[in-house]
């Protein structure tokens, strides 16, 4: 998903495709990164919490703030190994946390918790 919405936000927003960043191979790979960090941070949520898609929604929201700060500092150092970024990069690599931090959100803990999840928690009193 990530794959196209790169490829259609460079060409609609005007973003030069020179900026390696902004092709689809690394956004493929760092989107796919990202999933299984979030994987396993509301996998260690869910083993520590009462009430884990609770947790996680609180959770998930500071994760992609953080997860914004390595692109916000390319306003401030533009030039890297990839190419030099721009305002307009940086945007649309922020932008690109969006889907995966959706998925993450509303997506993952219906795909991960088992459904006697809550019912295994109250029997337990964990």
């Amino acid at each position: 998903m990530n794959g196209l919405l790169v490829s259609l936000m460079v060409h609609t927003m005007g973003v030069d495709p020179s900026f390696r960043a902004v092709a689809v191979v690394p956004v493929v790979l760092f989107t796919l990164v990202g999933v299984l960090a979030a994987a396993v941070a509301f996998g260690i949520v869910a083993l520590r919490s009462a009430e884990p898609v609770r947790t996680w929604r609180v959770v998930a929201p500071i994760g992609l703030l953080v997860s914004w700060l390595p692109d916000l500092m390319l306003l401030f150092s533009p030039v890297t190994p990839m190419g030099t970024a721009t305002p307009g990069h940086v945007l649309v690599l922020m932008a690109l946390h969006v889907p995966a931090f959706l998925f993450a959100v509303f997506l993952m803990p219906r795909l991960i918790l088992r459904p006697s999840h809550a019912a295994d928690r109250r029997q337990t009193g964990r």
